[in-house]
């Protein structure tokens, strides 16, 4: 699987995903945005892409992989 990175930044009380890559900024592009939703991770995760999150230990990006895709919602609305 390829990586791709993504960074997680509060803006105005809302949780906001942006590309931190170039193939992670096409992504973006495609869509039309500068931000990502949790359902276009979910689809890019889906494609066969391992997602990362910059600034999270490797620990807890390992755990984003081998978990259910639920979980990693259920970050983002607690981020």
């Amino acid at each position: 699987m390829q990586k791709i990175q993504f960074k997680i930044r509060q803006n105005y009380g809302k949780t906001l995903v942006y590309p931190d890559c170039i193939e992670a900024e096409i992504f973006a592009e495609m869509v039309g945005n500068k931000t990502l939703s949790a359902k276009h991770l979910q689809q890019i995760h889906f494609l066969g892409f391992n997602i990362f999150i910059t600034g999270l230990s490797e620990k807890d990006n390992k755990h984003f992989q081998d978990t259910h895709w639920e979980f990693f919602q259920h970050f983002l609305d607690q981020y």
